[in-house]
């Protein structure tokens, strides 16, 4: 697809949720103060702030992000110190699962107790989990090279972290990836960006994601934010599995929802 109407699916994007007010004019600016944001995060964050980080995500995996949301306070009070996670033992484990705030995944808690001893390892090869990533590329976040290398790596060590909730752990970071989950993947597959919605789509939706970035001058994680409006239940929820309010979308025309 050419540059122009790559362009043209992402301004018809932004155009519906601008016409229905899921998006206030502003939003491209918003969008470049939280890049900075996130990026002043990357250089700030210590081992256990990246640990929480991904505890949450492998929470997030599956789940409503409204359910994970309603929990957040609860899963990090089990999971914000990595060194403590690591202690847990039967005890602990029975205790969340009997927890009435927690989230009740015998097998996430699990993963979660088996990355915090995995991060022990990494921090203790490198100094911290930052230099860690950094040891891939010293120009992460900003640059893309070794990328791949270390989205291998990280699904390698950790679990839970799949081929869609690497690169969300990554977008919180301002890594140039978007997360390609359920939601960017149906709107970008019927607007005739990626093939298919599956999960040998998902590097091509990533580079979709990187030219639309660079061709309006914006970070690819409003590119990725933009998208998931558009099909999130609780956000716009235009462009929903099922039933999408086409009447109302500016992609209606050129969309395969019907073909």
């Amino acid at each position: 697809m050419t540059d122009s109407k790559i362009k043209d699916v992402f301004s018809k994007t932004e155009g519906t949720l601008i016409q229905n007010g899921n998006l206030p004019q502003n939003a491209r600016k918003a969008g470049k103060d939280e890049q900075r944001r996130l990026l002043n995060n990357f250089r700030t964050d210590n081992d256990d702030d990246f640990y929480s980080k991904l505890a949450l995500i492998v929470f997030f995996s599956g789940f409503r992000a409204s359910v994970v949301e309603k929990k957040k306070d609860t899963i990090l009070k089990y999971f914000s110190s990595y060194k403590k996670a690591a202690k847990y033992s039967e005890v602990e484990i029975s205790r969340m699962l009997t927890d009435k705030q927690m989230i009740k995944n015998e097998r996430k808690i699990r993963a979660l107790i088996f990355n915090a001893k995995a991060f022990e390892d990494i921090v203790s090869k490198h100094g911290s989990f930052r230099q860690f990533l950094l040891s891939f590329n010293p120009h992460f976040p900003l640059s893309r090279e070794r990328i791949d290398d270390l989205r291998l790596e990280l699904m390698k060590c950790l679990k839970y972290l799949g081929p869609a909730t690497v690169n969300h752990f990554l977008t919180d970071y301002a890594f140039p990836v978007l997360k390609p989950d359920r939601m960017v993947m149906r709107v970008m597959h019927r607007a005739h960006l990626v093939k298919n919605e599956g999960e040998n789509e998902y590097e091509k939706a990533i580079q979709i994601g990187n030219r639309i970035a660079k061709l309006n001058d914006v970070p690819i994680r409003y590119v990725d934010s933009v998208f998931v409006m558009l099909g999130q239940a609780g956000e716009a929820n235009i462009c929903r599995k099922t039933k999408p309010l086409c009447e109302i979308c500016q992609l209606s025309k050129i969309c395969n929802y019907y073909g």
